[in-house]
Protein backbone atom coordinates (compact mmCIF):
# COMPACT_ATOMS: atom_id res chain seq x y z
CA UNK A 1 0.00 0.00 0.00
CA UNK A 2 2.70 2.45 0.98
CA UNK A 3 4.80 1.60 -2.20
CA UNK A 4 1.28 1.98 -4.20
CA UNK A 5 0.51 5.31 -2.39
CA UNK A 6 4.16 7.14 -3.20
CA UNK A 7 3.59 5.91 -7.07
CA UNK A 8 -0.22 7.91 -7.14
CA UNK A 9 1.29 10.92 -5.18
CA UNK A 10 4.51 11.12 -7.66
CA UNK A 11 2.10 10.51 -10.58
CA UNK A 12 -0.42 13.45 -9.20
CA UNK A 13 2.80 15.96 -8.60
CA UNK A 14 3.81 15.22 -11.88
CA UNK A 15 0.14 16.09 -13.72
CA UNK A 16 0.39 19.31 -11.81
CA UNK A 17 3.65 20.53 -12.57
CA UNK A 18 3.43 19.66 -16.15
CA UNK A 19 3.43 23.07 -18.50
CA UNK A 20 -0.03 23.68 -20.28
CA UNK A 21 0.47 24.75 -23.37
CA UNK A 22 -0.25 28.49 -24.24
CA UNK A 23 -3.71 29.43 -25.58
CA UNK A 24 -2.79 33.03 -25.99
CA UNK A 25 1.08 32.77 -27.89
CA UNK A 26 0.88 34.55 -31.04
CA UNK A 27 0.80 31.89 -34.12
CA UNK A 28 3.66 32.26 -36.51
CA UNK A 29 3.35 35.51 -38.99
CA UNK A 30 1.01 36.72 -36.47
CA UNK A 31 3.05 40.57 -36.40
CA UNK A 32 2.13 40.62 -40.54
CA UNK A 33 -1.68 39.62 -39.87
CA UNK A 34 -4.58 42.39 -39.96
CA UNK A 35 -5.33 44.25 -37.03
CA UNK A 36 -8.14 43.08 -34.39
CA UNK A 37 -11.24 45.85 -33.92
CA UNK A 38 -9.55 47.07 -30.84
CA UNK A 39 -6.06 47.41 -31.99
CA UNK A 40 -7.85 49.21 -34.83
CA UNK A 41 -9.73 51.51 -32.40
CA UNK A 42 -6.21 51.94 -30.81
CA UNK A 43 -4.89 53.75 -33.16
CA UNK A 44 -3.08 51.05 -34.95
CA UNK A 45 -3.73 51.12 -38.57
CA UNK A 46 -5.57 49.21 -40.77
CA UNK A 47 -3.11 47.82 -44.49
CA UNK A 48 -3.63 49.72 -47.68
CA UNK A 49 -6.34 48.67 -49.53
CA UNK A 50 -5.90 46.21 -52.12
CA UNK A 51 -5.85 48.45 -55.71
CA UNK A 52 -7.46 45.87 -57.50
CA UNK A 53 -10.38 45.42 -55.23
CA UNK A 54 -13.12 47.27 -57.26
CA UNK A 55 -13.37 46.45 -60.76
CA UNK A 56 -15.54 47.67 -63.72
CA UNK A 57 -16.65 43.62 -64.02
CA UNK A 58 -17.57 43.65 -60.26
CA UNK A 59 -19.28 47.16 -60.04
CA UNK A 60 -23.02 47.48 -59.40
CA UNK A 61 -25.49 48.51 -62.70
CA UNK A 62 -26.53 50.86 -60.13
CA UNK A 63 -23.08 52.89 -59.87
CA UNK A 64 -22.10 52.74 -63.28
CA UNK A 65 -25.40 54.19 -64.26
CA UNK A 66 -24.92 56.93 -62.52
CA UNK A 67 -21.30 57.77 -63.59
CA UNK A 68 -22.54 56.83 -67.33
CA UNK A 69 -25.82 59.05 -66.77
CA UNK A 70 -23.76 62.04 -65.66
CA UNK A 71 -20.50 61.66 -68.30
CA UNK A 72 -23.38 61.64 -70.83
CA UNK A 73 -25.38 64.81 -69.17
CA UNK A 74 -22.24 66.63 -68.88
CA UNK A 75 -20.72 65.64 -72.72
CA UNK A 76 -24.05 67.21 -73.83
CA UNK A 77 -24.11 70.31 -72.11
CA UNK A 78 -20.55 71.09 -72.48
CA UNK A 79 -20.08 70.11 -75.75
CA UNK A 80 -16.75 69.74 -77.21
CA UNK A 81 -16.89 67.69 -80.02
CA UNK A 82 -14.54 65.88 -80.99
CA UNK A 83 -14.03 63.40 -84.53
CA UNK A 84 -11.92 60.60 -85.30
CA UNK A 85 -9.66 60.71 -88.38
CA UNK A 86 -9.96 57.31 -90.37
CA UNK A 87 -6.62 57.16 -91.08
CA UNK A 88 -3.89 54.92 -89.65
CA UNK A 89 -1.73 55.50 -86.34
CA UNK A 90 -0.49 58.94 -86.22
CA UNK A 91 2.77 60.06 -85.19
CA UNK A 92 6.40 58.58 -84.06
CA UNK A 93 6.96 54.85 -82.47
CA UNK A 94 7.97 54.91 -78.67
CA UNK A 95 9.90 52.69 -77.00
CA UNK A 96 8.51 51.29 -74.05
CA UNK A 97 11.06 53.25 -71.69
CA UNK A 98 9.73 56.36 -73.18
CA UNK A 99 5.97 55.16 -72.66
CA UNK A 100 7.05 55.01 -69.17
CA UNK A 101 8.38 58.10 -68.88
CA UNK A 102 5.56 59.47 -70.21
CA UNK A 103 2.91 58.29 -67.90
CA UNK A 104 4.71 58.77 -64.84
CA UNK A 105 4.68 62.20 -66.31
CA UNK A 106 0.94 62.38 -66.35
CA UNK A 107 0.80 61.91 -62.72
CA UNK A 108 3.79 63.18 -61.27
CA UNK A 109 3.91 66.46 -63.36
CA UNK A 110 0.57 66.83 -64.58
CA UNK A 111 -1.84 65.88 -61.54
CA UNK A 112 -3.85 63.53 -64.31
CA UNK A 113 -6.16 62.55 -61.97
CA UNK A 114 -7.59 65.75 -61.44
CA UNK A 115 -6.48 68.10 -64.37
CA UNK A 116 -7.11 65.31 -67.19
CA UNK A 117 -3.95 66.36 -68.54
CA UNK A 118 -2.85 63.69 -70.97
CA UNK A 119 -0.37 62.99 -73.52
CA UNK A 120 -2.09 61.79 -76.36
CA UNK A 121 0.65 60.81 -77.83
CA UNK A 122 1.02 58.24 -75.56
CA UNK A 123 -2.05 56.36 -76.55
CA UNK A 124 -3.15 54.80 -80.09
CA UNK A 125 -6.50 56.30 -81.61
CA UNK A 126 -8.65 53.36 -80.32
CA UNK A 127 -7.74 52.65 -77.06
CA UNK A 128 -9.96 51.15 -74.96
CA UNK A 129 -10.71 52.83 -71.23
CA UNK A 130 -11.83 51.16 -68.23
CA UNK A 131 -12.54 51.77 -64.88
CA UNK A 132 -14.74 50.35 -62.05
CA UNK A 133 -17.98 52.66 -63.35
CA UNK A 134 -16.84 53.68 -66.85
CA UNK A 135 -16.21 51.50 -70.22
CA UNK A 136 -15.72 52.99 -73.86
CA UNK A 137 -13.31 53.05 -76.64
CA UNK A 138 -11.71 55.58 -78.72
CA UNK A 139 -8.77 57.97 -77.90
CA UNK A 140 -11.27 61.07 -78.64
CA UNK A 141 -14.43 60.07 -76.27
CA UNK A 142 -11.46 59.99 -73.50
CA UNK A 143 -10.10 63.68 -73.97
CA UNK A 144 -14.12 64.22 -74.61
CA UNK A 145 -14.56 63.36 -71.22
CA UNK A 146 -11.42 64.93 -69.58
CA UNK A 147 -11.93 68.44 -71.24
CA UNK A 148 -15.69 68.58 -70.73
CA UNK A 149 -15.39 67.84 -66.86
CA UNK A 150 -11.98 69.72 -66.30
CA UNK A 151 -13.88 72.95 -65.80
CA UNK A 152 -16.16 71.60 -63.32
CA UNK A 153 -13.57 69.93 -61.45
CA UNK A 154 -12.01 73.37 -61.27
CA UNK A 155 -14.46 74.90 -60.03
CA UNK A 156 -15.21 72.86 -57.36
CA UNK A 157 -11.79 71.65 -56.36
CA UNK A 158 -9.78 72.97 -53.34
CA UNK A 159 -7.45 70.79 -52.78
CA UNK A 160 -6.50 67.96 -55.81
CA UNK A 161 -3.07 65.85 -55.17
CA UNK A 162 -1.94 62.66 -56.45
CA UNK A 163 0.56 60.62 -55.26
CA UNK A 164 2.37 58.09 -57.10
CA UNK A 165 3.47 55.06 -55.01
CA UNK A 166 4.94 52.98 -58.03
CA UNK A 167 5.16 52.53 -61.42
CA UNK A 168 7.07 50.17 -63.57
CA UNK A 169 7.91 48.64 -67.13
CA UNK A 170 7.01 44.54 -67.34
CA UNK A 171 8.44 44.09 -70.73
CA UNK A 172 6.97 40.30 -70.75
CA UNK A 173 3.31 40.84 -70.74
CA UNK A 174 4.14 44.18 -72.89
CA UNK A 175 2.29 46.20 -69.69
CA UNK A 176 3.02 49.67 -67.34
CA UNK A 177 1.33 49.58 -64.31
CA UNK A 178 0.78 52.44 -61.99
CA UNK A 179 0.10 52.62 -58.80
CA UNK A 180 -1.10 55.66 -57.26
CA UNK A 181 -3.64 57.49 -54.51
CA UNK A 182 -5.89 60.76 -55.09
CA UNK A 183 -6.98 62.93 -53.10
CA UNK A 184 -9.25 65.65 -53.12
CA UNK A 185 -11.10 68.09 -51.31
CA UNK A 186 -14.32 69.88 -52.82
CA UNK A 187 -15.88 73.06 -52.31
CA UNK A 188 -19.19 72.79 -51.09
CA UNK A 189 -21.12 73.22 -47.67
CA UNK A 190 -20.49 69.39 -46.44
CA UNK A 191 -17.33 69.50 -47.07
CA UNK A 192 -16.91 66.38 -49.29
CA UNK A 193 -13.59 64.45 -49.54
CA UNK A 194 -12.86 61.85 -52.25
CA UNK A 195 -9.80 59.85 -51.15
CA UNK A 196 -8.78 56.39 -53.09
CA UNK A 197 -6.01 54.20 -54.00
CA UNK A 198 -6.04 52.82 -57.20
CA UNK A 199 -3.84 51.14 -59.45
CA UNK A 200 -3.76 51.52 -63.38
CA UNK A 201 -2.65 48.62 -66.34
CA UNK A 202 -1.56 50.20 -69.53
CA UNK A 203 -0.78 47.27 -72.19
CA UNK A 204 0.93 48.83 -74.81
CA UNK A 205 1.14 47.05 -78.62
CA UNK A 206 4.70 47.35 -80.60
CA UNK A 207 2.45 46.92 -83.76
CA UNK A 208 0.34 50.01 -82.47
CA UNK A 209 3.76 52.06 -82.56
CA UNK A 210 3.97 50.95 -79.30
CA UNK A 211 1.13 52.93 -77.70
CA UNK A 212 -1.39 51.97 -75.08
CA UNK A 213 -4.20 49.99 -76.93
CA UNK A 214 -5.83 49.38 -73.31
CA UNK A 215 -6.58 51.24 -70.06
CA UNK A 216 -7.80 49.68 -67.52
CA UNK A 217 -8.25 51.07 -64.00
CA UNK A 218 -9.11 49.58 -60.28
CA UNK A 219 -9.62 50.80 -57.33
CA UNK A 220 -8.65 50.07 -53.36
CA UNK A 221 -12.60 51.36 -52.60
CA UNK A 222 -15.56 49.49 -53.65
CA UNK A 223 -16.83 51.98 -56.43
CA UNK A 224 -20.14 53.03 -54.67
CA UNK A 225 -17.94 53.95 -51.27
CA UNK A 226 -16.08 55.79 -53.63
CA UNK A 227 -19.18 58.01 -55.12
CA UNK A 228 -20.64 58.16 -51.65
CA UNK A 229 -17.31 60.00 -50.43
CA UNK A 230 -18.28 62.90 -52.23
CA UNK A 231 -21.63 63.24 -50.59
CA UNK A 232 -20.73 62.42 -46.87
CA UNK A 233 -19.09 65.22 -44.71
CA UNK A 234 -14.90 64.32 -44.23
CA UNK A 235 -11.96 65.77 -43.04
CA UNK A 236 -7.97 64.85 -43.42
CA UNK A 237 -7.03 63.08 -40.52
CA UNK A 238 -3.74 64.58 -39.08
CA UNK A 239 -2.55 61.43 -37.57
CA UNK A 240 -2.66 59.43 -41.00
CA UNK A 241 -3.03 61.92 -43.64
CA UNK A 242 -5.95 59.80 -44.78
CA UNK A 243 -9.61 60.77 -45.41
CA UNK A 244 -12.04 60.16 -42.22
CA UNK A 245 -15.76 60.38 -42.35
CA UNK A 246 -17.42 63.65 -39.87
CA UNK A 247 -20.69 62.71 -38.12
CA UNK A 248 -22.99 64.88 -37.87
CA UNK A 249 -21.89 66.82 -34.40
CA UNK A 250 -18.54 66.93 -35.56
CA UNK A 251 -19.83 68.53 -38.74
CA UNK A 252 -21.72 71.17 -37.14
CA UNK A 253 -19.10 72.21 -34.87
CA UNK A 254 -16.44 72.28 -37.68
CA UNK A 255 -18.97 74.79 -39.10
CA UNK A 256 -19.07 77.01 -35.77
CA UNK A 257 -15.73 77.79 -35.25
Amino acid sequence: WASARSTMLRQATSRRGAPRPSTSAPSEGASRSRPTRRQAARGAPDPDPDPTTSTYENTGRASQFIVTGLTSLTNAFMGNPRSEADEGEGGEAISPEELLEGLRREYVESNYLFTGKIDPTLYSKDCTFKDPTLSFEGLANFEKNLENLGPIVDAFLKVGETTLYSITLDRSSNRVVANWRMYGEFKAFWDPVLDIDGQTVFTYNSARLGKVVDYSETWGTPAAEALAQLVVPARKDPATGKRKTMGLVEWIRSKTR
